[in-house]
């Protein structure tokens, strides 16, 4: 027999897993713009040294 008490634990505990994997998909995301953020920065800065390096040898 569940008291009152222990479907408010029940209800509570199914709420924070719900939030647990909200979090975890916003984190995950969050992560995935990150990265794609930092590849940007990272193949401007190769086509910066690129172009540092056409204008050199010109």
């Amino acid at each position: 027999m569940h008291t009152v008490a222990d479907n408010l634990r029940i209800d509570s505990l199914v709420v924070t897993e719900r939030q647990l994997q909200y979090s975890r998909v916003r984190l995950h995301e969050w992560m995935q713009k990150i990265v794609s953020v930092l590849r940007c920065d990272q193949i401007m800065s190769e086509e910066r040294k690129a172009t540092i390096a056409t204008v050199r040898y010109q």
